[in-house]
C-alpha cells in the first residue's frame, strides 16, 4: 500500500474526518488549533490531489452484519440489490459481498462463505502519514493511542503517551 506524503496539518485533518466526516471546518479548526480558512484550503488541496475522494456515510447492516461472500462465475445472475460490493478477480470470476437475503435465491457460485461479524482493521490510517500529538514527530511504527474525555490522540512512543496523559490531566 502506498503512503501519501502529508504534512502534519493534513494528517491531523484527515484523522478527524475519518472519525467523523460531518465535522465542520470550524469544529476542525478548534480541534487542531488552525484557522478556519487554513482548514478549508487544506481540505480543498486534499480533494484536488485525490487524497480525499469523497465524504461517505456507512450504514449499519440491520441483520447484525451478516454477509455472504462468494466467488461467482457470472455476476449478472445475482439481483443487483443483494450485492454490497464486487471485485473482478484474476481468474475471470467475481468475488461478491452480498446481503444475507441473497441466500433466498438461487445463483451459481464456486465458493461461498457466511460471515456474522465484520472484523475491520482500520486500514484508512495506514495510507497516511501520522504525527505524534505530543511531540509532532512522524510516527514510523504503530501509534500509541491516548483517549481522554471523548477525544482520541495518537503518540509515537510510550514516553509521549505517558506525557500526553499527564498533560491532559493537568488541563
Amino acid at each position: 500500500m502506498n503512503r501519501h506524503n502529508l504534512t502534519l496539518n493534513e494528517s491531523r485533518i484527515i484523522r478527524i474526518l475519518i472519525e467523523d466526516s460531518r465535522k465542520s471546518n470550524e469544529e476542525i479548526a478548534k480541534l487542531t488549533g488552525l484557522s478556519r480558512n487554513t482548514v478549508s484550503s487544506t481540505i480543498h488541496s486534499l480533494l484536488s490531489r485525490n487524497i480525499i475522494k469523497n465524504f461517505t456515510v456507512n450504514i449499519a447492516d440491520p441483520q447484525n452484519m451478516t454477509v455472504v461472500i462468494a466467488t461467482v462465475p457470472d455476476i449478472t445472475k445475482i439481483p443487483e440489490n443483494f450485492i454490497i460490493e464486487s471485485f473482478d478477480i484474476s481468474n475471470g470470476q467475481f468475488l461478491c459481498i452480498m446481503t444475507a437475503d441473497v441466500l433466498e435465491c438461487e445463483f451459481p457460485y464456486n465458493t461461498i462463505y457466511i460471515s456474522h461479524r465484520k472484523t475491520v482493521e482500520d486500514n484508512k490510517l495506514k495510507s497516511i502519514d501520522l504525527y505524534c500529538d505530543y511531540c509532532n514527530n512522524k510516527i514510523l511504527g504503530e501509534p500509541f493511542p491516548v483517549e481522554w474525555k471523548n477525544s482520541k490522540y495518537i503518540t509515537c512512543c510510550p514516553n509521549c503517551q505517558a506525557d500526553m496523559l499527564k498533560l491532559l490531566k493537568r488541563s
